[in-house]
Parts: structure tokens; C-alpha cells; sequence
């Protein structure tokens, strides 16, 4: 597939870095708005969509790539640890993101996610299967173990040290970009990816691309448990995770909480 650089001149790429279930598809859908197209200049790229099967089948932790993406492109979205971030080909001109999220949210988003919504594509069937014959709190465990051996908490803990003299790389936090300060967080985010947008074309944007639009009407807070997008809602964690669970997930992330600031 071939991209046009960039016509202004300015980046070659923007590289939107996360954690499944941090609300990557969302951004994905942002990133390629009309909007966000005019003011970069760039066209969405993901990756794993030219991979077999459509997905990337490797450890978070364990993904490298030995070839640089094509220029011209906002790549979204890329599941990584920045150790390995930091080694792959880059331009001269361009910005990362990668979004962070509760871990003990993100337990609960892949508990319900795997059980009832998700694409049966690689493992999901045999987590799927597993979650439907033992209880919430021994699934909520599973889905622990889970992202323990996927290396999804080894990567996310990478991420909070990312050094200061890495200017071009930003973390943010998918509960503020979510949240009731959502626009100034997303206008500090586009000022990172040198994107210019008017405040009020963000903020129809943001509103194009809601919770309540992309879950057919519901307000965060209202449960669809069949639903990518179920809830919506920060801290859901306290309402599932039971001292059993608790330790469970202590003992697969050990100190992941305090290296992320939650």
C-alpha cells in the first residue's frame, strides 16, 4: 500500500501507542476523522490489518518491527512495550502517543469483553469457554493470569518510565480523555501531535464520536454486557473485585498501580 507524505510538510508520522481495552478503537475512528485528516495531512494506517488472520498474534511485551511504517500516516493502533517503541525505524518528523488506563478497570473491560463480545479470533474461544464455566470472582482471576502471560502488564509498566529527554513521546491517561475535562484534555493532546484544530470543531468532533452515539444511545453508566462499548464508566473495578480478587491481581502486577500513578 502506498501513502502520500504529508502535503504541509510537517509530520511524517503520529504513532497512537496503547493497551487493548483503553478505548483504542475509539481513537482509531478519531484519528480518522475528516478533521484530524485536514489538519495532519496524514491517512490511517493499522498495521495488523495486513497481517494474517488480522491480527498481531505476539506478546505485547515481545512485538518489534525491523521495517519503518509507511510515511504519511497516523498508525493506530500499536500494542507495545516502549522499550521496544523506542528501537523501531522512525522519520525525522514525528509524535507518539500511548494511552494508559486503570489496570483493575482494564481487568474488568477484558472479563466482559472476552465472555460476551468480542470477535472469536486466536484464543478468545478458550477464554471465552473457561469464563463460562467457573464464577466472576475465579473469571476475574483468570483474566488476570491472562494479561500476565499476554505481557500486557509488562508493557504497560515500561510505559511509566518514560524518560524526560523523550520529547516526542506523551502519555495520557483514557480516563481523562473520557472524562468531564475531556476537551482540554484532548486539545493538550492534539497540541502534542501539532494537529490544529478550532475548539469548536473538536468539541463537535468529540460529540460525533461519543459514548452515547457509539453505544445507540445509552449514557455512560448504562450496561450492555453484549456491547463493545458496555459501560463507560471509571472505577468500575470496585464493584467486582473481591478481596480474592484483589490479591489475585496484586500478585500477577506487584507494584504496577504506583509505577502508573493509580
Amino acid at each position: 500500500m502506498f501513502f502520500k507524505k504529508n502535503p504541509n510538510g510537517e509530520l511524517s508520522n503520529i504513532f497512537h501507542i496503547t493497551i487493548h481495552k483503553a478505548g483504542s478503537q475509539w481513537l482509531k475512528s478519531i484519528f480518522a476523522d475528516s478533521q484530524v485528516k485536514k489538519a495532519s495531512g496524514l491517512q490511517l494506517y493499522n498495521y495488523e490489518s495486513e497481517m494474517k488472520d488480522g491480527y498481531d498474534p505476539r506478546n505485547l511485551d515481545k512485538r518489534t518491527f525491523d521495517a519503518p511504517f509507511p510515511e504519511g500516516t497516523i498508525v493506530s493502533p500499536i500494542y507495545m512495550d516502549y522499550f521496544n517503541y523506542s528501537k523501531f525505524p522512525k522519520p525525522k518528523r514525528y509524535k507518539t502517543i500511548y494511552i494508559i488506563r486503570d489496570p483493575r478497570d482494564l481487568v474488568v473491560s477484558h472479563y466482559f469483553s472476552k465472555r460476551y463480545s468480542h470477535a472469536l479470533m486466536g484464543g478468545i474461544a478458550m477464554i471465552r469457554e473457561k469464563l463460562n464455566q467457573v464464577s466472576l470472582e475465579d473469571g476475574m482471576i483468570f483474566i488476570c493470569q491472562c494479561l500476565q502471560n499476554d505481557g500486557s502488564f509488562k508493557a504497560m509498566r515500561t510505559w511509566g518510565y518514560v524518560p524526560a529527554i523523550d520529547k516526542k513521546t506523551k502519555v495520557f491517561r483514557f480516563e481523562d480523555l473520557t472524562g468531564p475535562d475531556q476537551l482540554s484534555h484532548f486539545e493538550a493532546m492534539f497540541r502534542h501531535l501539532e494537529l490544529d484544530i478550532p475548539r469548536e470543531k473538536l468539541e463537535k468532533m468529540l460529540s460525533q464520536h461519543s459514548f452515547e452515539r457509539l453505544a445507540h444511545g445509552r449514557k455512560q453508566g448504562e450496561e450492555n454486557q453484549n456491547h463493545h462499548y458496555r459501560k463507560g464508566i471509571h472505577g468500575d473495578w470496585k464493584n467486582y473485585f473481591s478481596p480474592k480478587v484483589e490479591e489475585a491481581f496484586g500478585e500477577c502486577t506487584e507494584n504496577l498501580l504506583d509505577v502508573l500513578a493509580y
